[in-house]
């Protein structure tokens, strides 16, 4: 998937999606948006019993290094007390990178091709569905192995992309 073709607020909109599709039963929430004071995160969700996941989202160019600086960086930045915590990186991990959050429990490092895996593996085939043909128009046979959708959407399709509370025109 081109992870790291979208922009900034796309690249947290698909995280935060996933992460819905990941945890139905959870609220996620952004934390702010940019430019404000965001304790190091992006949004968080908290799951009905309490738990709290906090995420970072991380939109790096491949050819830009986020390296062990960043990584630690982003770690010491993110003051939420959490049951664990993930950085998202729009780019492939480098082993330096790996090496920070390597045997610290509390701390995960998906980048695109970690993300790209929960999507294959973790989700179900509609939710896998719906998070790829939105955020990746035309990408679903090449991803999924499955035919692109016809010309024909249903209203739920059609209507889809004026869900996100998060976008200025919405139907919510």
């Amino acid at each position: 998937l081109p992870i790291g073709s979208l922009t900034a607020a796309d690249f947290e909109r698909f995280c935060r999606s996933l992460v819905k599709a990941l945890h139905p039963a959870a609220e996620v929430h952004r934390f702010g948006d940019q430019g404000d004071r965001q304790d190091g995160i992006d949004f968080y969700a908290q799951e009905p019993a309490g738990p709290v996941t906090t995420y970072q989202c991380k939109r790096y160019r491949s050819r830009t290094d986020f390296g062990p600086a960043k990584v630690s960086a982003a770690m010491t930045a993110n003051t939420i007390a959490a049951e664990h915590h993930y950085i998202l990186l729009t780019r492939t991990a480098t082993p330096g990178a790996r090496k920070v959050v390597l045997g610290n429990p509390d701390w995960s490092l998906w980048d695109l091709e970690d993300i790209a895996e929960v999507i294959r593996t973790d989700l179900d085939m509609d939710a896998r569905i719906q998070l790829v043909d939105r955020f990746f128009p035309n990408h679903r046979e090449d991803f999924l192995g499955l035919p692109e959708r016809g010309p024909w959407l249903t209203s739920e399709e059609f209507f889809r992309a004026f869900d996100d509370p998060l976008k200025l025109l919405n139907h919510r």
